[in-house]
Formats: structure tokens, C-alpha cells, sequence
């Protein structure tokens, strides 16, 4: 069972992460901020800001008890006064099923008003409903469209998409150079899909001249800011000794880091080093537990499975398909089906 081959490109729909969602909601000055006497009164008085702040008290449970039905009736009446980022947070709760049925042609419309109102977090998510047929047609032409609409503002998930599109050739002529060009102005606002985006393409090659240092650079600043592919990439680095001495107790580390970070080719990875004793002491019933949770997240290891069961009695074998259960009930939350592919809002109208 040889280790696996590195990620060779990032998914072309972007999504924030929890830890991203977490800190863009910090970042908004009414977001978590608790409810008071006079934010209820402006709110019930009809100032749109208020609504929204209040929306967001009982969508994030800040100061009140959570309720989703509170946040989407305080949600649409800041919408029908005009605010964008509530149109945009009508959109998002719609279009995941938070509180209410999922609805992705109410969540479209919601979204497209809000970009039509130049709320970039709104036109990259009009970008992503376009791109997967959600609420409208696949169009990739459209998402396209409004990815370069949100680009233009800043918005670093619609330019790292962008980037992906002319990095492969989806919907515009195939621009490598373009497409690390626009990796690297996203990477400058500390966007860690951008910033493994660049690493990659210095790692490969992609529209810049092949460069490892520079990749183990891009991939230490996006493993700091939380990227779990990075940290994948980078362990694989130290593994094989790329651009960094040779470290295999640091490879597993990382693989670690990755694996606890929801990477499922890192899942794969341990599940070699147990195997074969990299970077820690070779144990094949840890080994076989890797090989159950790589499987499940979609990994191909029947190989491997098989290899591994070989050395294992079928008690030891039930010992780890128990341990992988209980990893991912206990991982759920890392996990990419737990994941929102739609941006929050992150101002106040």
C-alpha cells in the first residue's frame, strides 16, 4: 500500500469553512453582539440594520436562546427594507435548510436580489447556485459572470474561484499565469484556499515557474491559517523530502493535523504511516481504522483494506471499524458534508 498521490487540484467550488464563517461573523460589527433594550426598539420601529442585528442575535443565539424561525422573520422584514446582507442570509438559510425546508429557488432569487445590489458575499453565492444547477440552470457562463462581479470588489472566494476556472479551462480560456495571479491577490488577505491555491501552483509548476520553496512557503501560511488540503500537501512534502529535509515524524504530524482538519486523502496517508511504520510505530489495527474512515469519506481502499485485514484477527478487525465509528461521530463537525457552501453575510446594511 504506497502512499497516496498528491492533491493535484482544489475543488472549484469554494466553500468557508467553519473556522472562515466563525471569523467573518467576528469580524461583523452586529453579528454576536448581544440584544438590547433599544436594538429591539429601532427594530420593531423598522430600521433595517436593527432587524438584521436582531436576526443575528437569534441565528447565532447571542444573547437570546437560538431560533431559527425568530432569525428568518426578523431576516425578512431587514430584507423587504432594502438590506443585502439579510436578502443574503435569507438566501444562505434557505438554500442549507436551516429553520425551514431547503427551498433553492426562494434561496436563488434571495441571493440574485442581493447581488444585484452589488453585496459581493451574495454574488459569490449566485456564482456557486449557477455552477450547480441549484434554483436555475447550470450555467457556468453566469457564474462565471458574477464571480468576476464579486472579484472586482475584493470578495477572495469568487477571485480564488476565478482562478480555478482559468486555471482549468472551465467556462474561460485556460490562463495559468492569470489564474496565480489571481490566487496571489486573494492569498494577500490571508484567504487560505488562495493561499494553498498559490503553494500548489508553485509545487507544479501551474503560471509560475516551478518554485518549492515558494510552495512550502504558501503551504506554511495556509496551514497556519487552518487549510486542511495544505496541510495534506505539505505533509507530503516532508514525507517525500520535496522543497524540506526529509521528516517523517513530521509528515506524520501533519498528516494528523490534515486528518483532524476533515482532508480525506490524509485519512489514506495514516493509514500507510500505521501500516508501515512512518513517523510512528507500525500498528495495523490503527492502520485498518484509517483505511475504514478513508473509505467512508469516499476513498478507494479495497486494496488496501484487504492488506491490511491480513494481519488482523476478525476481532481486531471489529476493534477498528468501532474506533473509525467513533472518530467520525466525534469529527462530524470537520467533515465536508457539515460544511455551508454558501458565504454569510459579514456587515450590516
Amino acid at each position: 500500500m504506497r502512499p497516496v498521490i498528491p492533491i493535484t487540484l482544489f475543488l472549484f467550488l469554494i466553500a468557508p469553512s467553519r473556522a472562515q464563517q466563525k471569523a467573518s461573523n467576528a469580524n461583523s460589527p452586529s453579528s454576536e453582539r448581544a440584544l438590547t433594550s433599544s436594538t429591539l426598539r429601532r427594530a420593531h420601529a423598522g430600521s433595517p440594520q436593527d432587524q438584521f442585528a436582531v436576526a443575528k442575535a437569534y441565528a447565532n443565539g447571542a444573547g437570546v436562546a437560538q431560533d431559527f424561525s425568530q432569525a428568518l422573520y426578523w431576516f425578512g422584514l431587514a430584507a423587504n427594507r432594502g438590506s443585502a446582507p439579510a436578502m443574503n442570509e435569507l438566501g444562505r438559510m434557505l438554500a442549507d435548510g436551516i429553520g425551514v425546508d431547503r427551498d433553492d429557488l426562494r434561496a436563488f432569487q434571495w441571493f440574485l436580489r442581493a447581488a444585484s445590489e452589488r453585496y459581493a458575499p451574495a454574488q459569490q453565492n449566485v456564482g456557486v447556485m449557477y455552477l450547480q444547477g441549484r434554483g436555475v440552470r447550470t450555467d457556468i457562463d453566469s457564474a462565471i459572470h458574477w464571480w468576476r462581479q464579486a472579484a472586482t470588489m475584493g470578495e477572495v472566494h469568487a477571485m480564488t474561484n476565478l482562478g480555478s476556472a482559468y486555471l482549468t479551462g472551465t467556462g474561460v480560456s485556460k490562463d495559468p499565469a492569470h489564474a496565480a495571479a489571481l490566487f496571489a491577490a486573494a492569498a494577500k488577505s490571508g484567504f487560505s484556499v488562495a493561499e494553498f491555491s498559490l503553494g500548489l501552483c508553485y509545487e507544479t509548476g501551474q503560471g509560475v515557474r516551478q518554485d518549492l520553496d515558494q510552495a512550502v512557503r504558501w503551504y506554511r501560511v495556509a496551514v497556519h491559517h487552518g487549510d486542511p488540503a495544505a496541510t495534506a500537501n505539505l505533509a507530503l512534502l516532508y514525507e517525500e523530502g520535496r522543497g524540506v529535509a526529509s521528516d517523517p515524524h513530521e509528515a506524520f504530524r501533519l498528516f494528523n493535523l490534515a486528518a483532524e482538519r476533515g482532508n480525506p486523502k490524509a485519512f489514506n496517508n495514516l493509514a500507510n504511516a500505521y501500516y508501515y511504520g512512518q513517523g510512528v510505530e507500525a500498528d495495523p489495527l490503527i492502520a485498518y481504522m484509517w483505511v475504514e474512515i478513508a473509505g467512508t469519506s469516499g476513498e478507494s481502499v479495497s486494496a488496501a483494506r484487504q492488506k491490511v485485514a491480513a494481519r488482523l484477527s476478525q476481532s481486531e478487525i471489529d476493534e477498528a471499524i468501532r474506533r473509525a465509528r467513533l472518530w467520525r461521530a466525534f469529527h462530524a463537525g470537520v467533515l465536508g458534508s457539515q460544511r455551508s457552501q454558501f458565504l454569510p453575510a459579514k456587515t450590516a446594511p
